[in-house]
């Protein structure tokens, strides 16, 4: 049952990641890639099901059932339609979020995090390569950044996935280490081709968290 749980919970995130392709996003059939998720979900449900209602999810359920009654009176004292698809993509995220938070509870394992980190830099190194050479080859320096509409959301994912990486598995040896970097170069520069502010902050602040962190100036140099 573990190997069932862990092979759909895997196969989950990558649907999620490659939702993210252009052709999905532009033809907005990426979403059926997320029903995915139900598997997990179903697999965990057979076992301990009220854990899904654990005091840590509790507040997470209580601001979305809050949101939702504040969305539902809006909207029927307007004419404005205020439970539409943001609403939808918030209840998808707390259902991934349950999901996620039980597996980690009960299935999770050091040989887990390095499935899940090397299956996030292949997927985002699958959508560097594509977006890049789909949208950015043949652009010059100052048109890139608007060269692909949902460049702000896909930075954000591309700049996650090197992160959670980073934070939990990068291969020690060298023949290994070699092939973590050269999908990670690709999918930085993709990042930094993009231009989105919020993601360039945030690689200057995790920049500065690991030059504080070694307390050593010679990282900086």
């Amino acid at each position: 049952m573990k190997r069932i749980v862990t092979i759909s919970f895997i196969l989950a995130i990558v649907g999620s990641m490659i939702s993210q392709l252009p052709s999905f996003v532009v033809s907005g059939t990426g979403g059926f890639l997320k029903v995915l998720w139900i598997f997990p979900f179903v697999f965990m449900l057979m076992d301990h099901p009220k854990e899904y209602l654990d005091r840590t999810l509790r507040p997470f359920y209580y601001f979305v059932m809050s949101f939702f009654a504040y969305c539902f009176v809006l909207q029927a004292f307007t004419t404005k339609i205020y439970i539409g698809t943001d609403f939808t993509n918030m209840v998808v995220d707390l259902a991934i979020l349950a999901v996620s938070f039980k597996f980690w509870k009960h299935y999770g394992g050091r040989s887990v995090l390095i499935w899940v980190s090397l299956s996030l830099m292949a997927c985002a190194a699958v959508l560097s390569y594509v977006v890049y050479f789909g949208y950015f080859e043949e652009q010059d320096i100052f048109s890139r950044q608007y060269a692909y509409a949902s460049k702000n959301s896909l930075s954000v994912i591309l700049f996650s996935a090197i992160l959670f990486s980073v934070f939990t598995y990068v291969p020690k040896k060298m023949m290994f280490k070699i092939a973590w970097w050269i999908p990670a170069l690709l999918i930085l520069y993709v990042v930094v081709v993009m231009r989105s502010r919020s993601v360039l902050g945030g690689i200057a602040f995790v920049y500065l968290f690991f030059v504080f962190r070694s307390g050593n100036s010679s990282f900086a140099s």
